[in-house]
């Protein structure tokens, strides 16, 4: 589910960021904006020309992927939304001041307000480029490629194969007359 892998991101990521908005109801696991930004592909959210630029390196976007989700696209889609979430961080953060200080919150206002003007703000995302965004979510899917790569128990098998095949090598290189490199080999 990508809604549930958005969520593990911004976790892993900025746990202060997931914190605020799981608290506020604003978890991006949740239905309300990034299914939005997800099921649209940015675009019900993002201007057009914000969007193409997008979806120019969206869909560009090929090889490996991690094993949760094994579609490059969806992937990258994912890294994009949490990119969004976290260049937002400090407008969001600002969300429960800004209350507070309009005088909108009276004791005993639940916390809801926040989640108002968070919806608001997350589905009409300001942006005048993409670059920021694009940048970080590349440098978050090559890390995430990389950390499967190497959490991956298969890592294990192909390390193993890799020292077998050195020490093939390394026992032909030594041994003369067998087409290795040893003293009566050619190279």
């Amino acid at each position: 589910n990508a809604l549930q892998q958005l969520r593990v991101l911004l976790h892993c990521k900025n746990n202060e960021l997931w914190s605020f908005l799981y608290a506020h109801s604003l978890d991006p696991k949740l239905p309300y904006y990034s299914f939005r930004w997800m099921a649209c592909f940015l675009a019900a959210d993002l201007p057009a020309n914000i969007v193409s630029e997008l979806w120019d390196v969206l869909l560009s976007e090929t090889g490996g992927t991690s094993a949760q989700i094994p579609n490059a696209h969806i992937e990258m889609l994912v890294c994009m939304c949490c990119a969004m979430l976290l260049m937002a961080r400090d407008e969001l953060f600002s969300l429960d001041s800004k209350i507070s200080i309009q005088g909108e919150r009276r004791a005993g206002t639940p916390t809801n307000d926040v989640f108002h003007l968070g919806m608001r703000m997350l589905q009409s995302y300001s942006i005048n480029t993409s670059r920021p965004i694009v940048s970080l979510a590349l440098q978050m899917r090559q890390q995430w490629i990389n950390e499967q790569l190497f959490n991956n128990s298969s890592t294990e098998a192909v390390l193993r194969v890799a020292s077998d095949m050195r020490r093939t090598v390394r026992d032909r290189g030594a041994a003369p007359g067998e087409g290795g490199l040893g003293a009566g080999g050619r190279a």
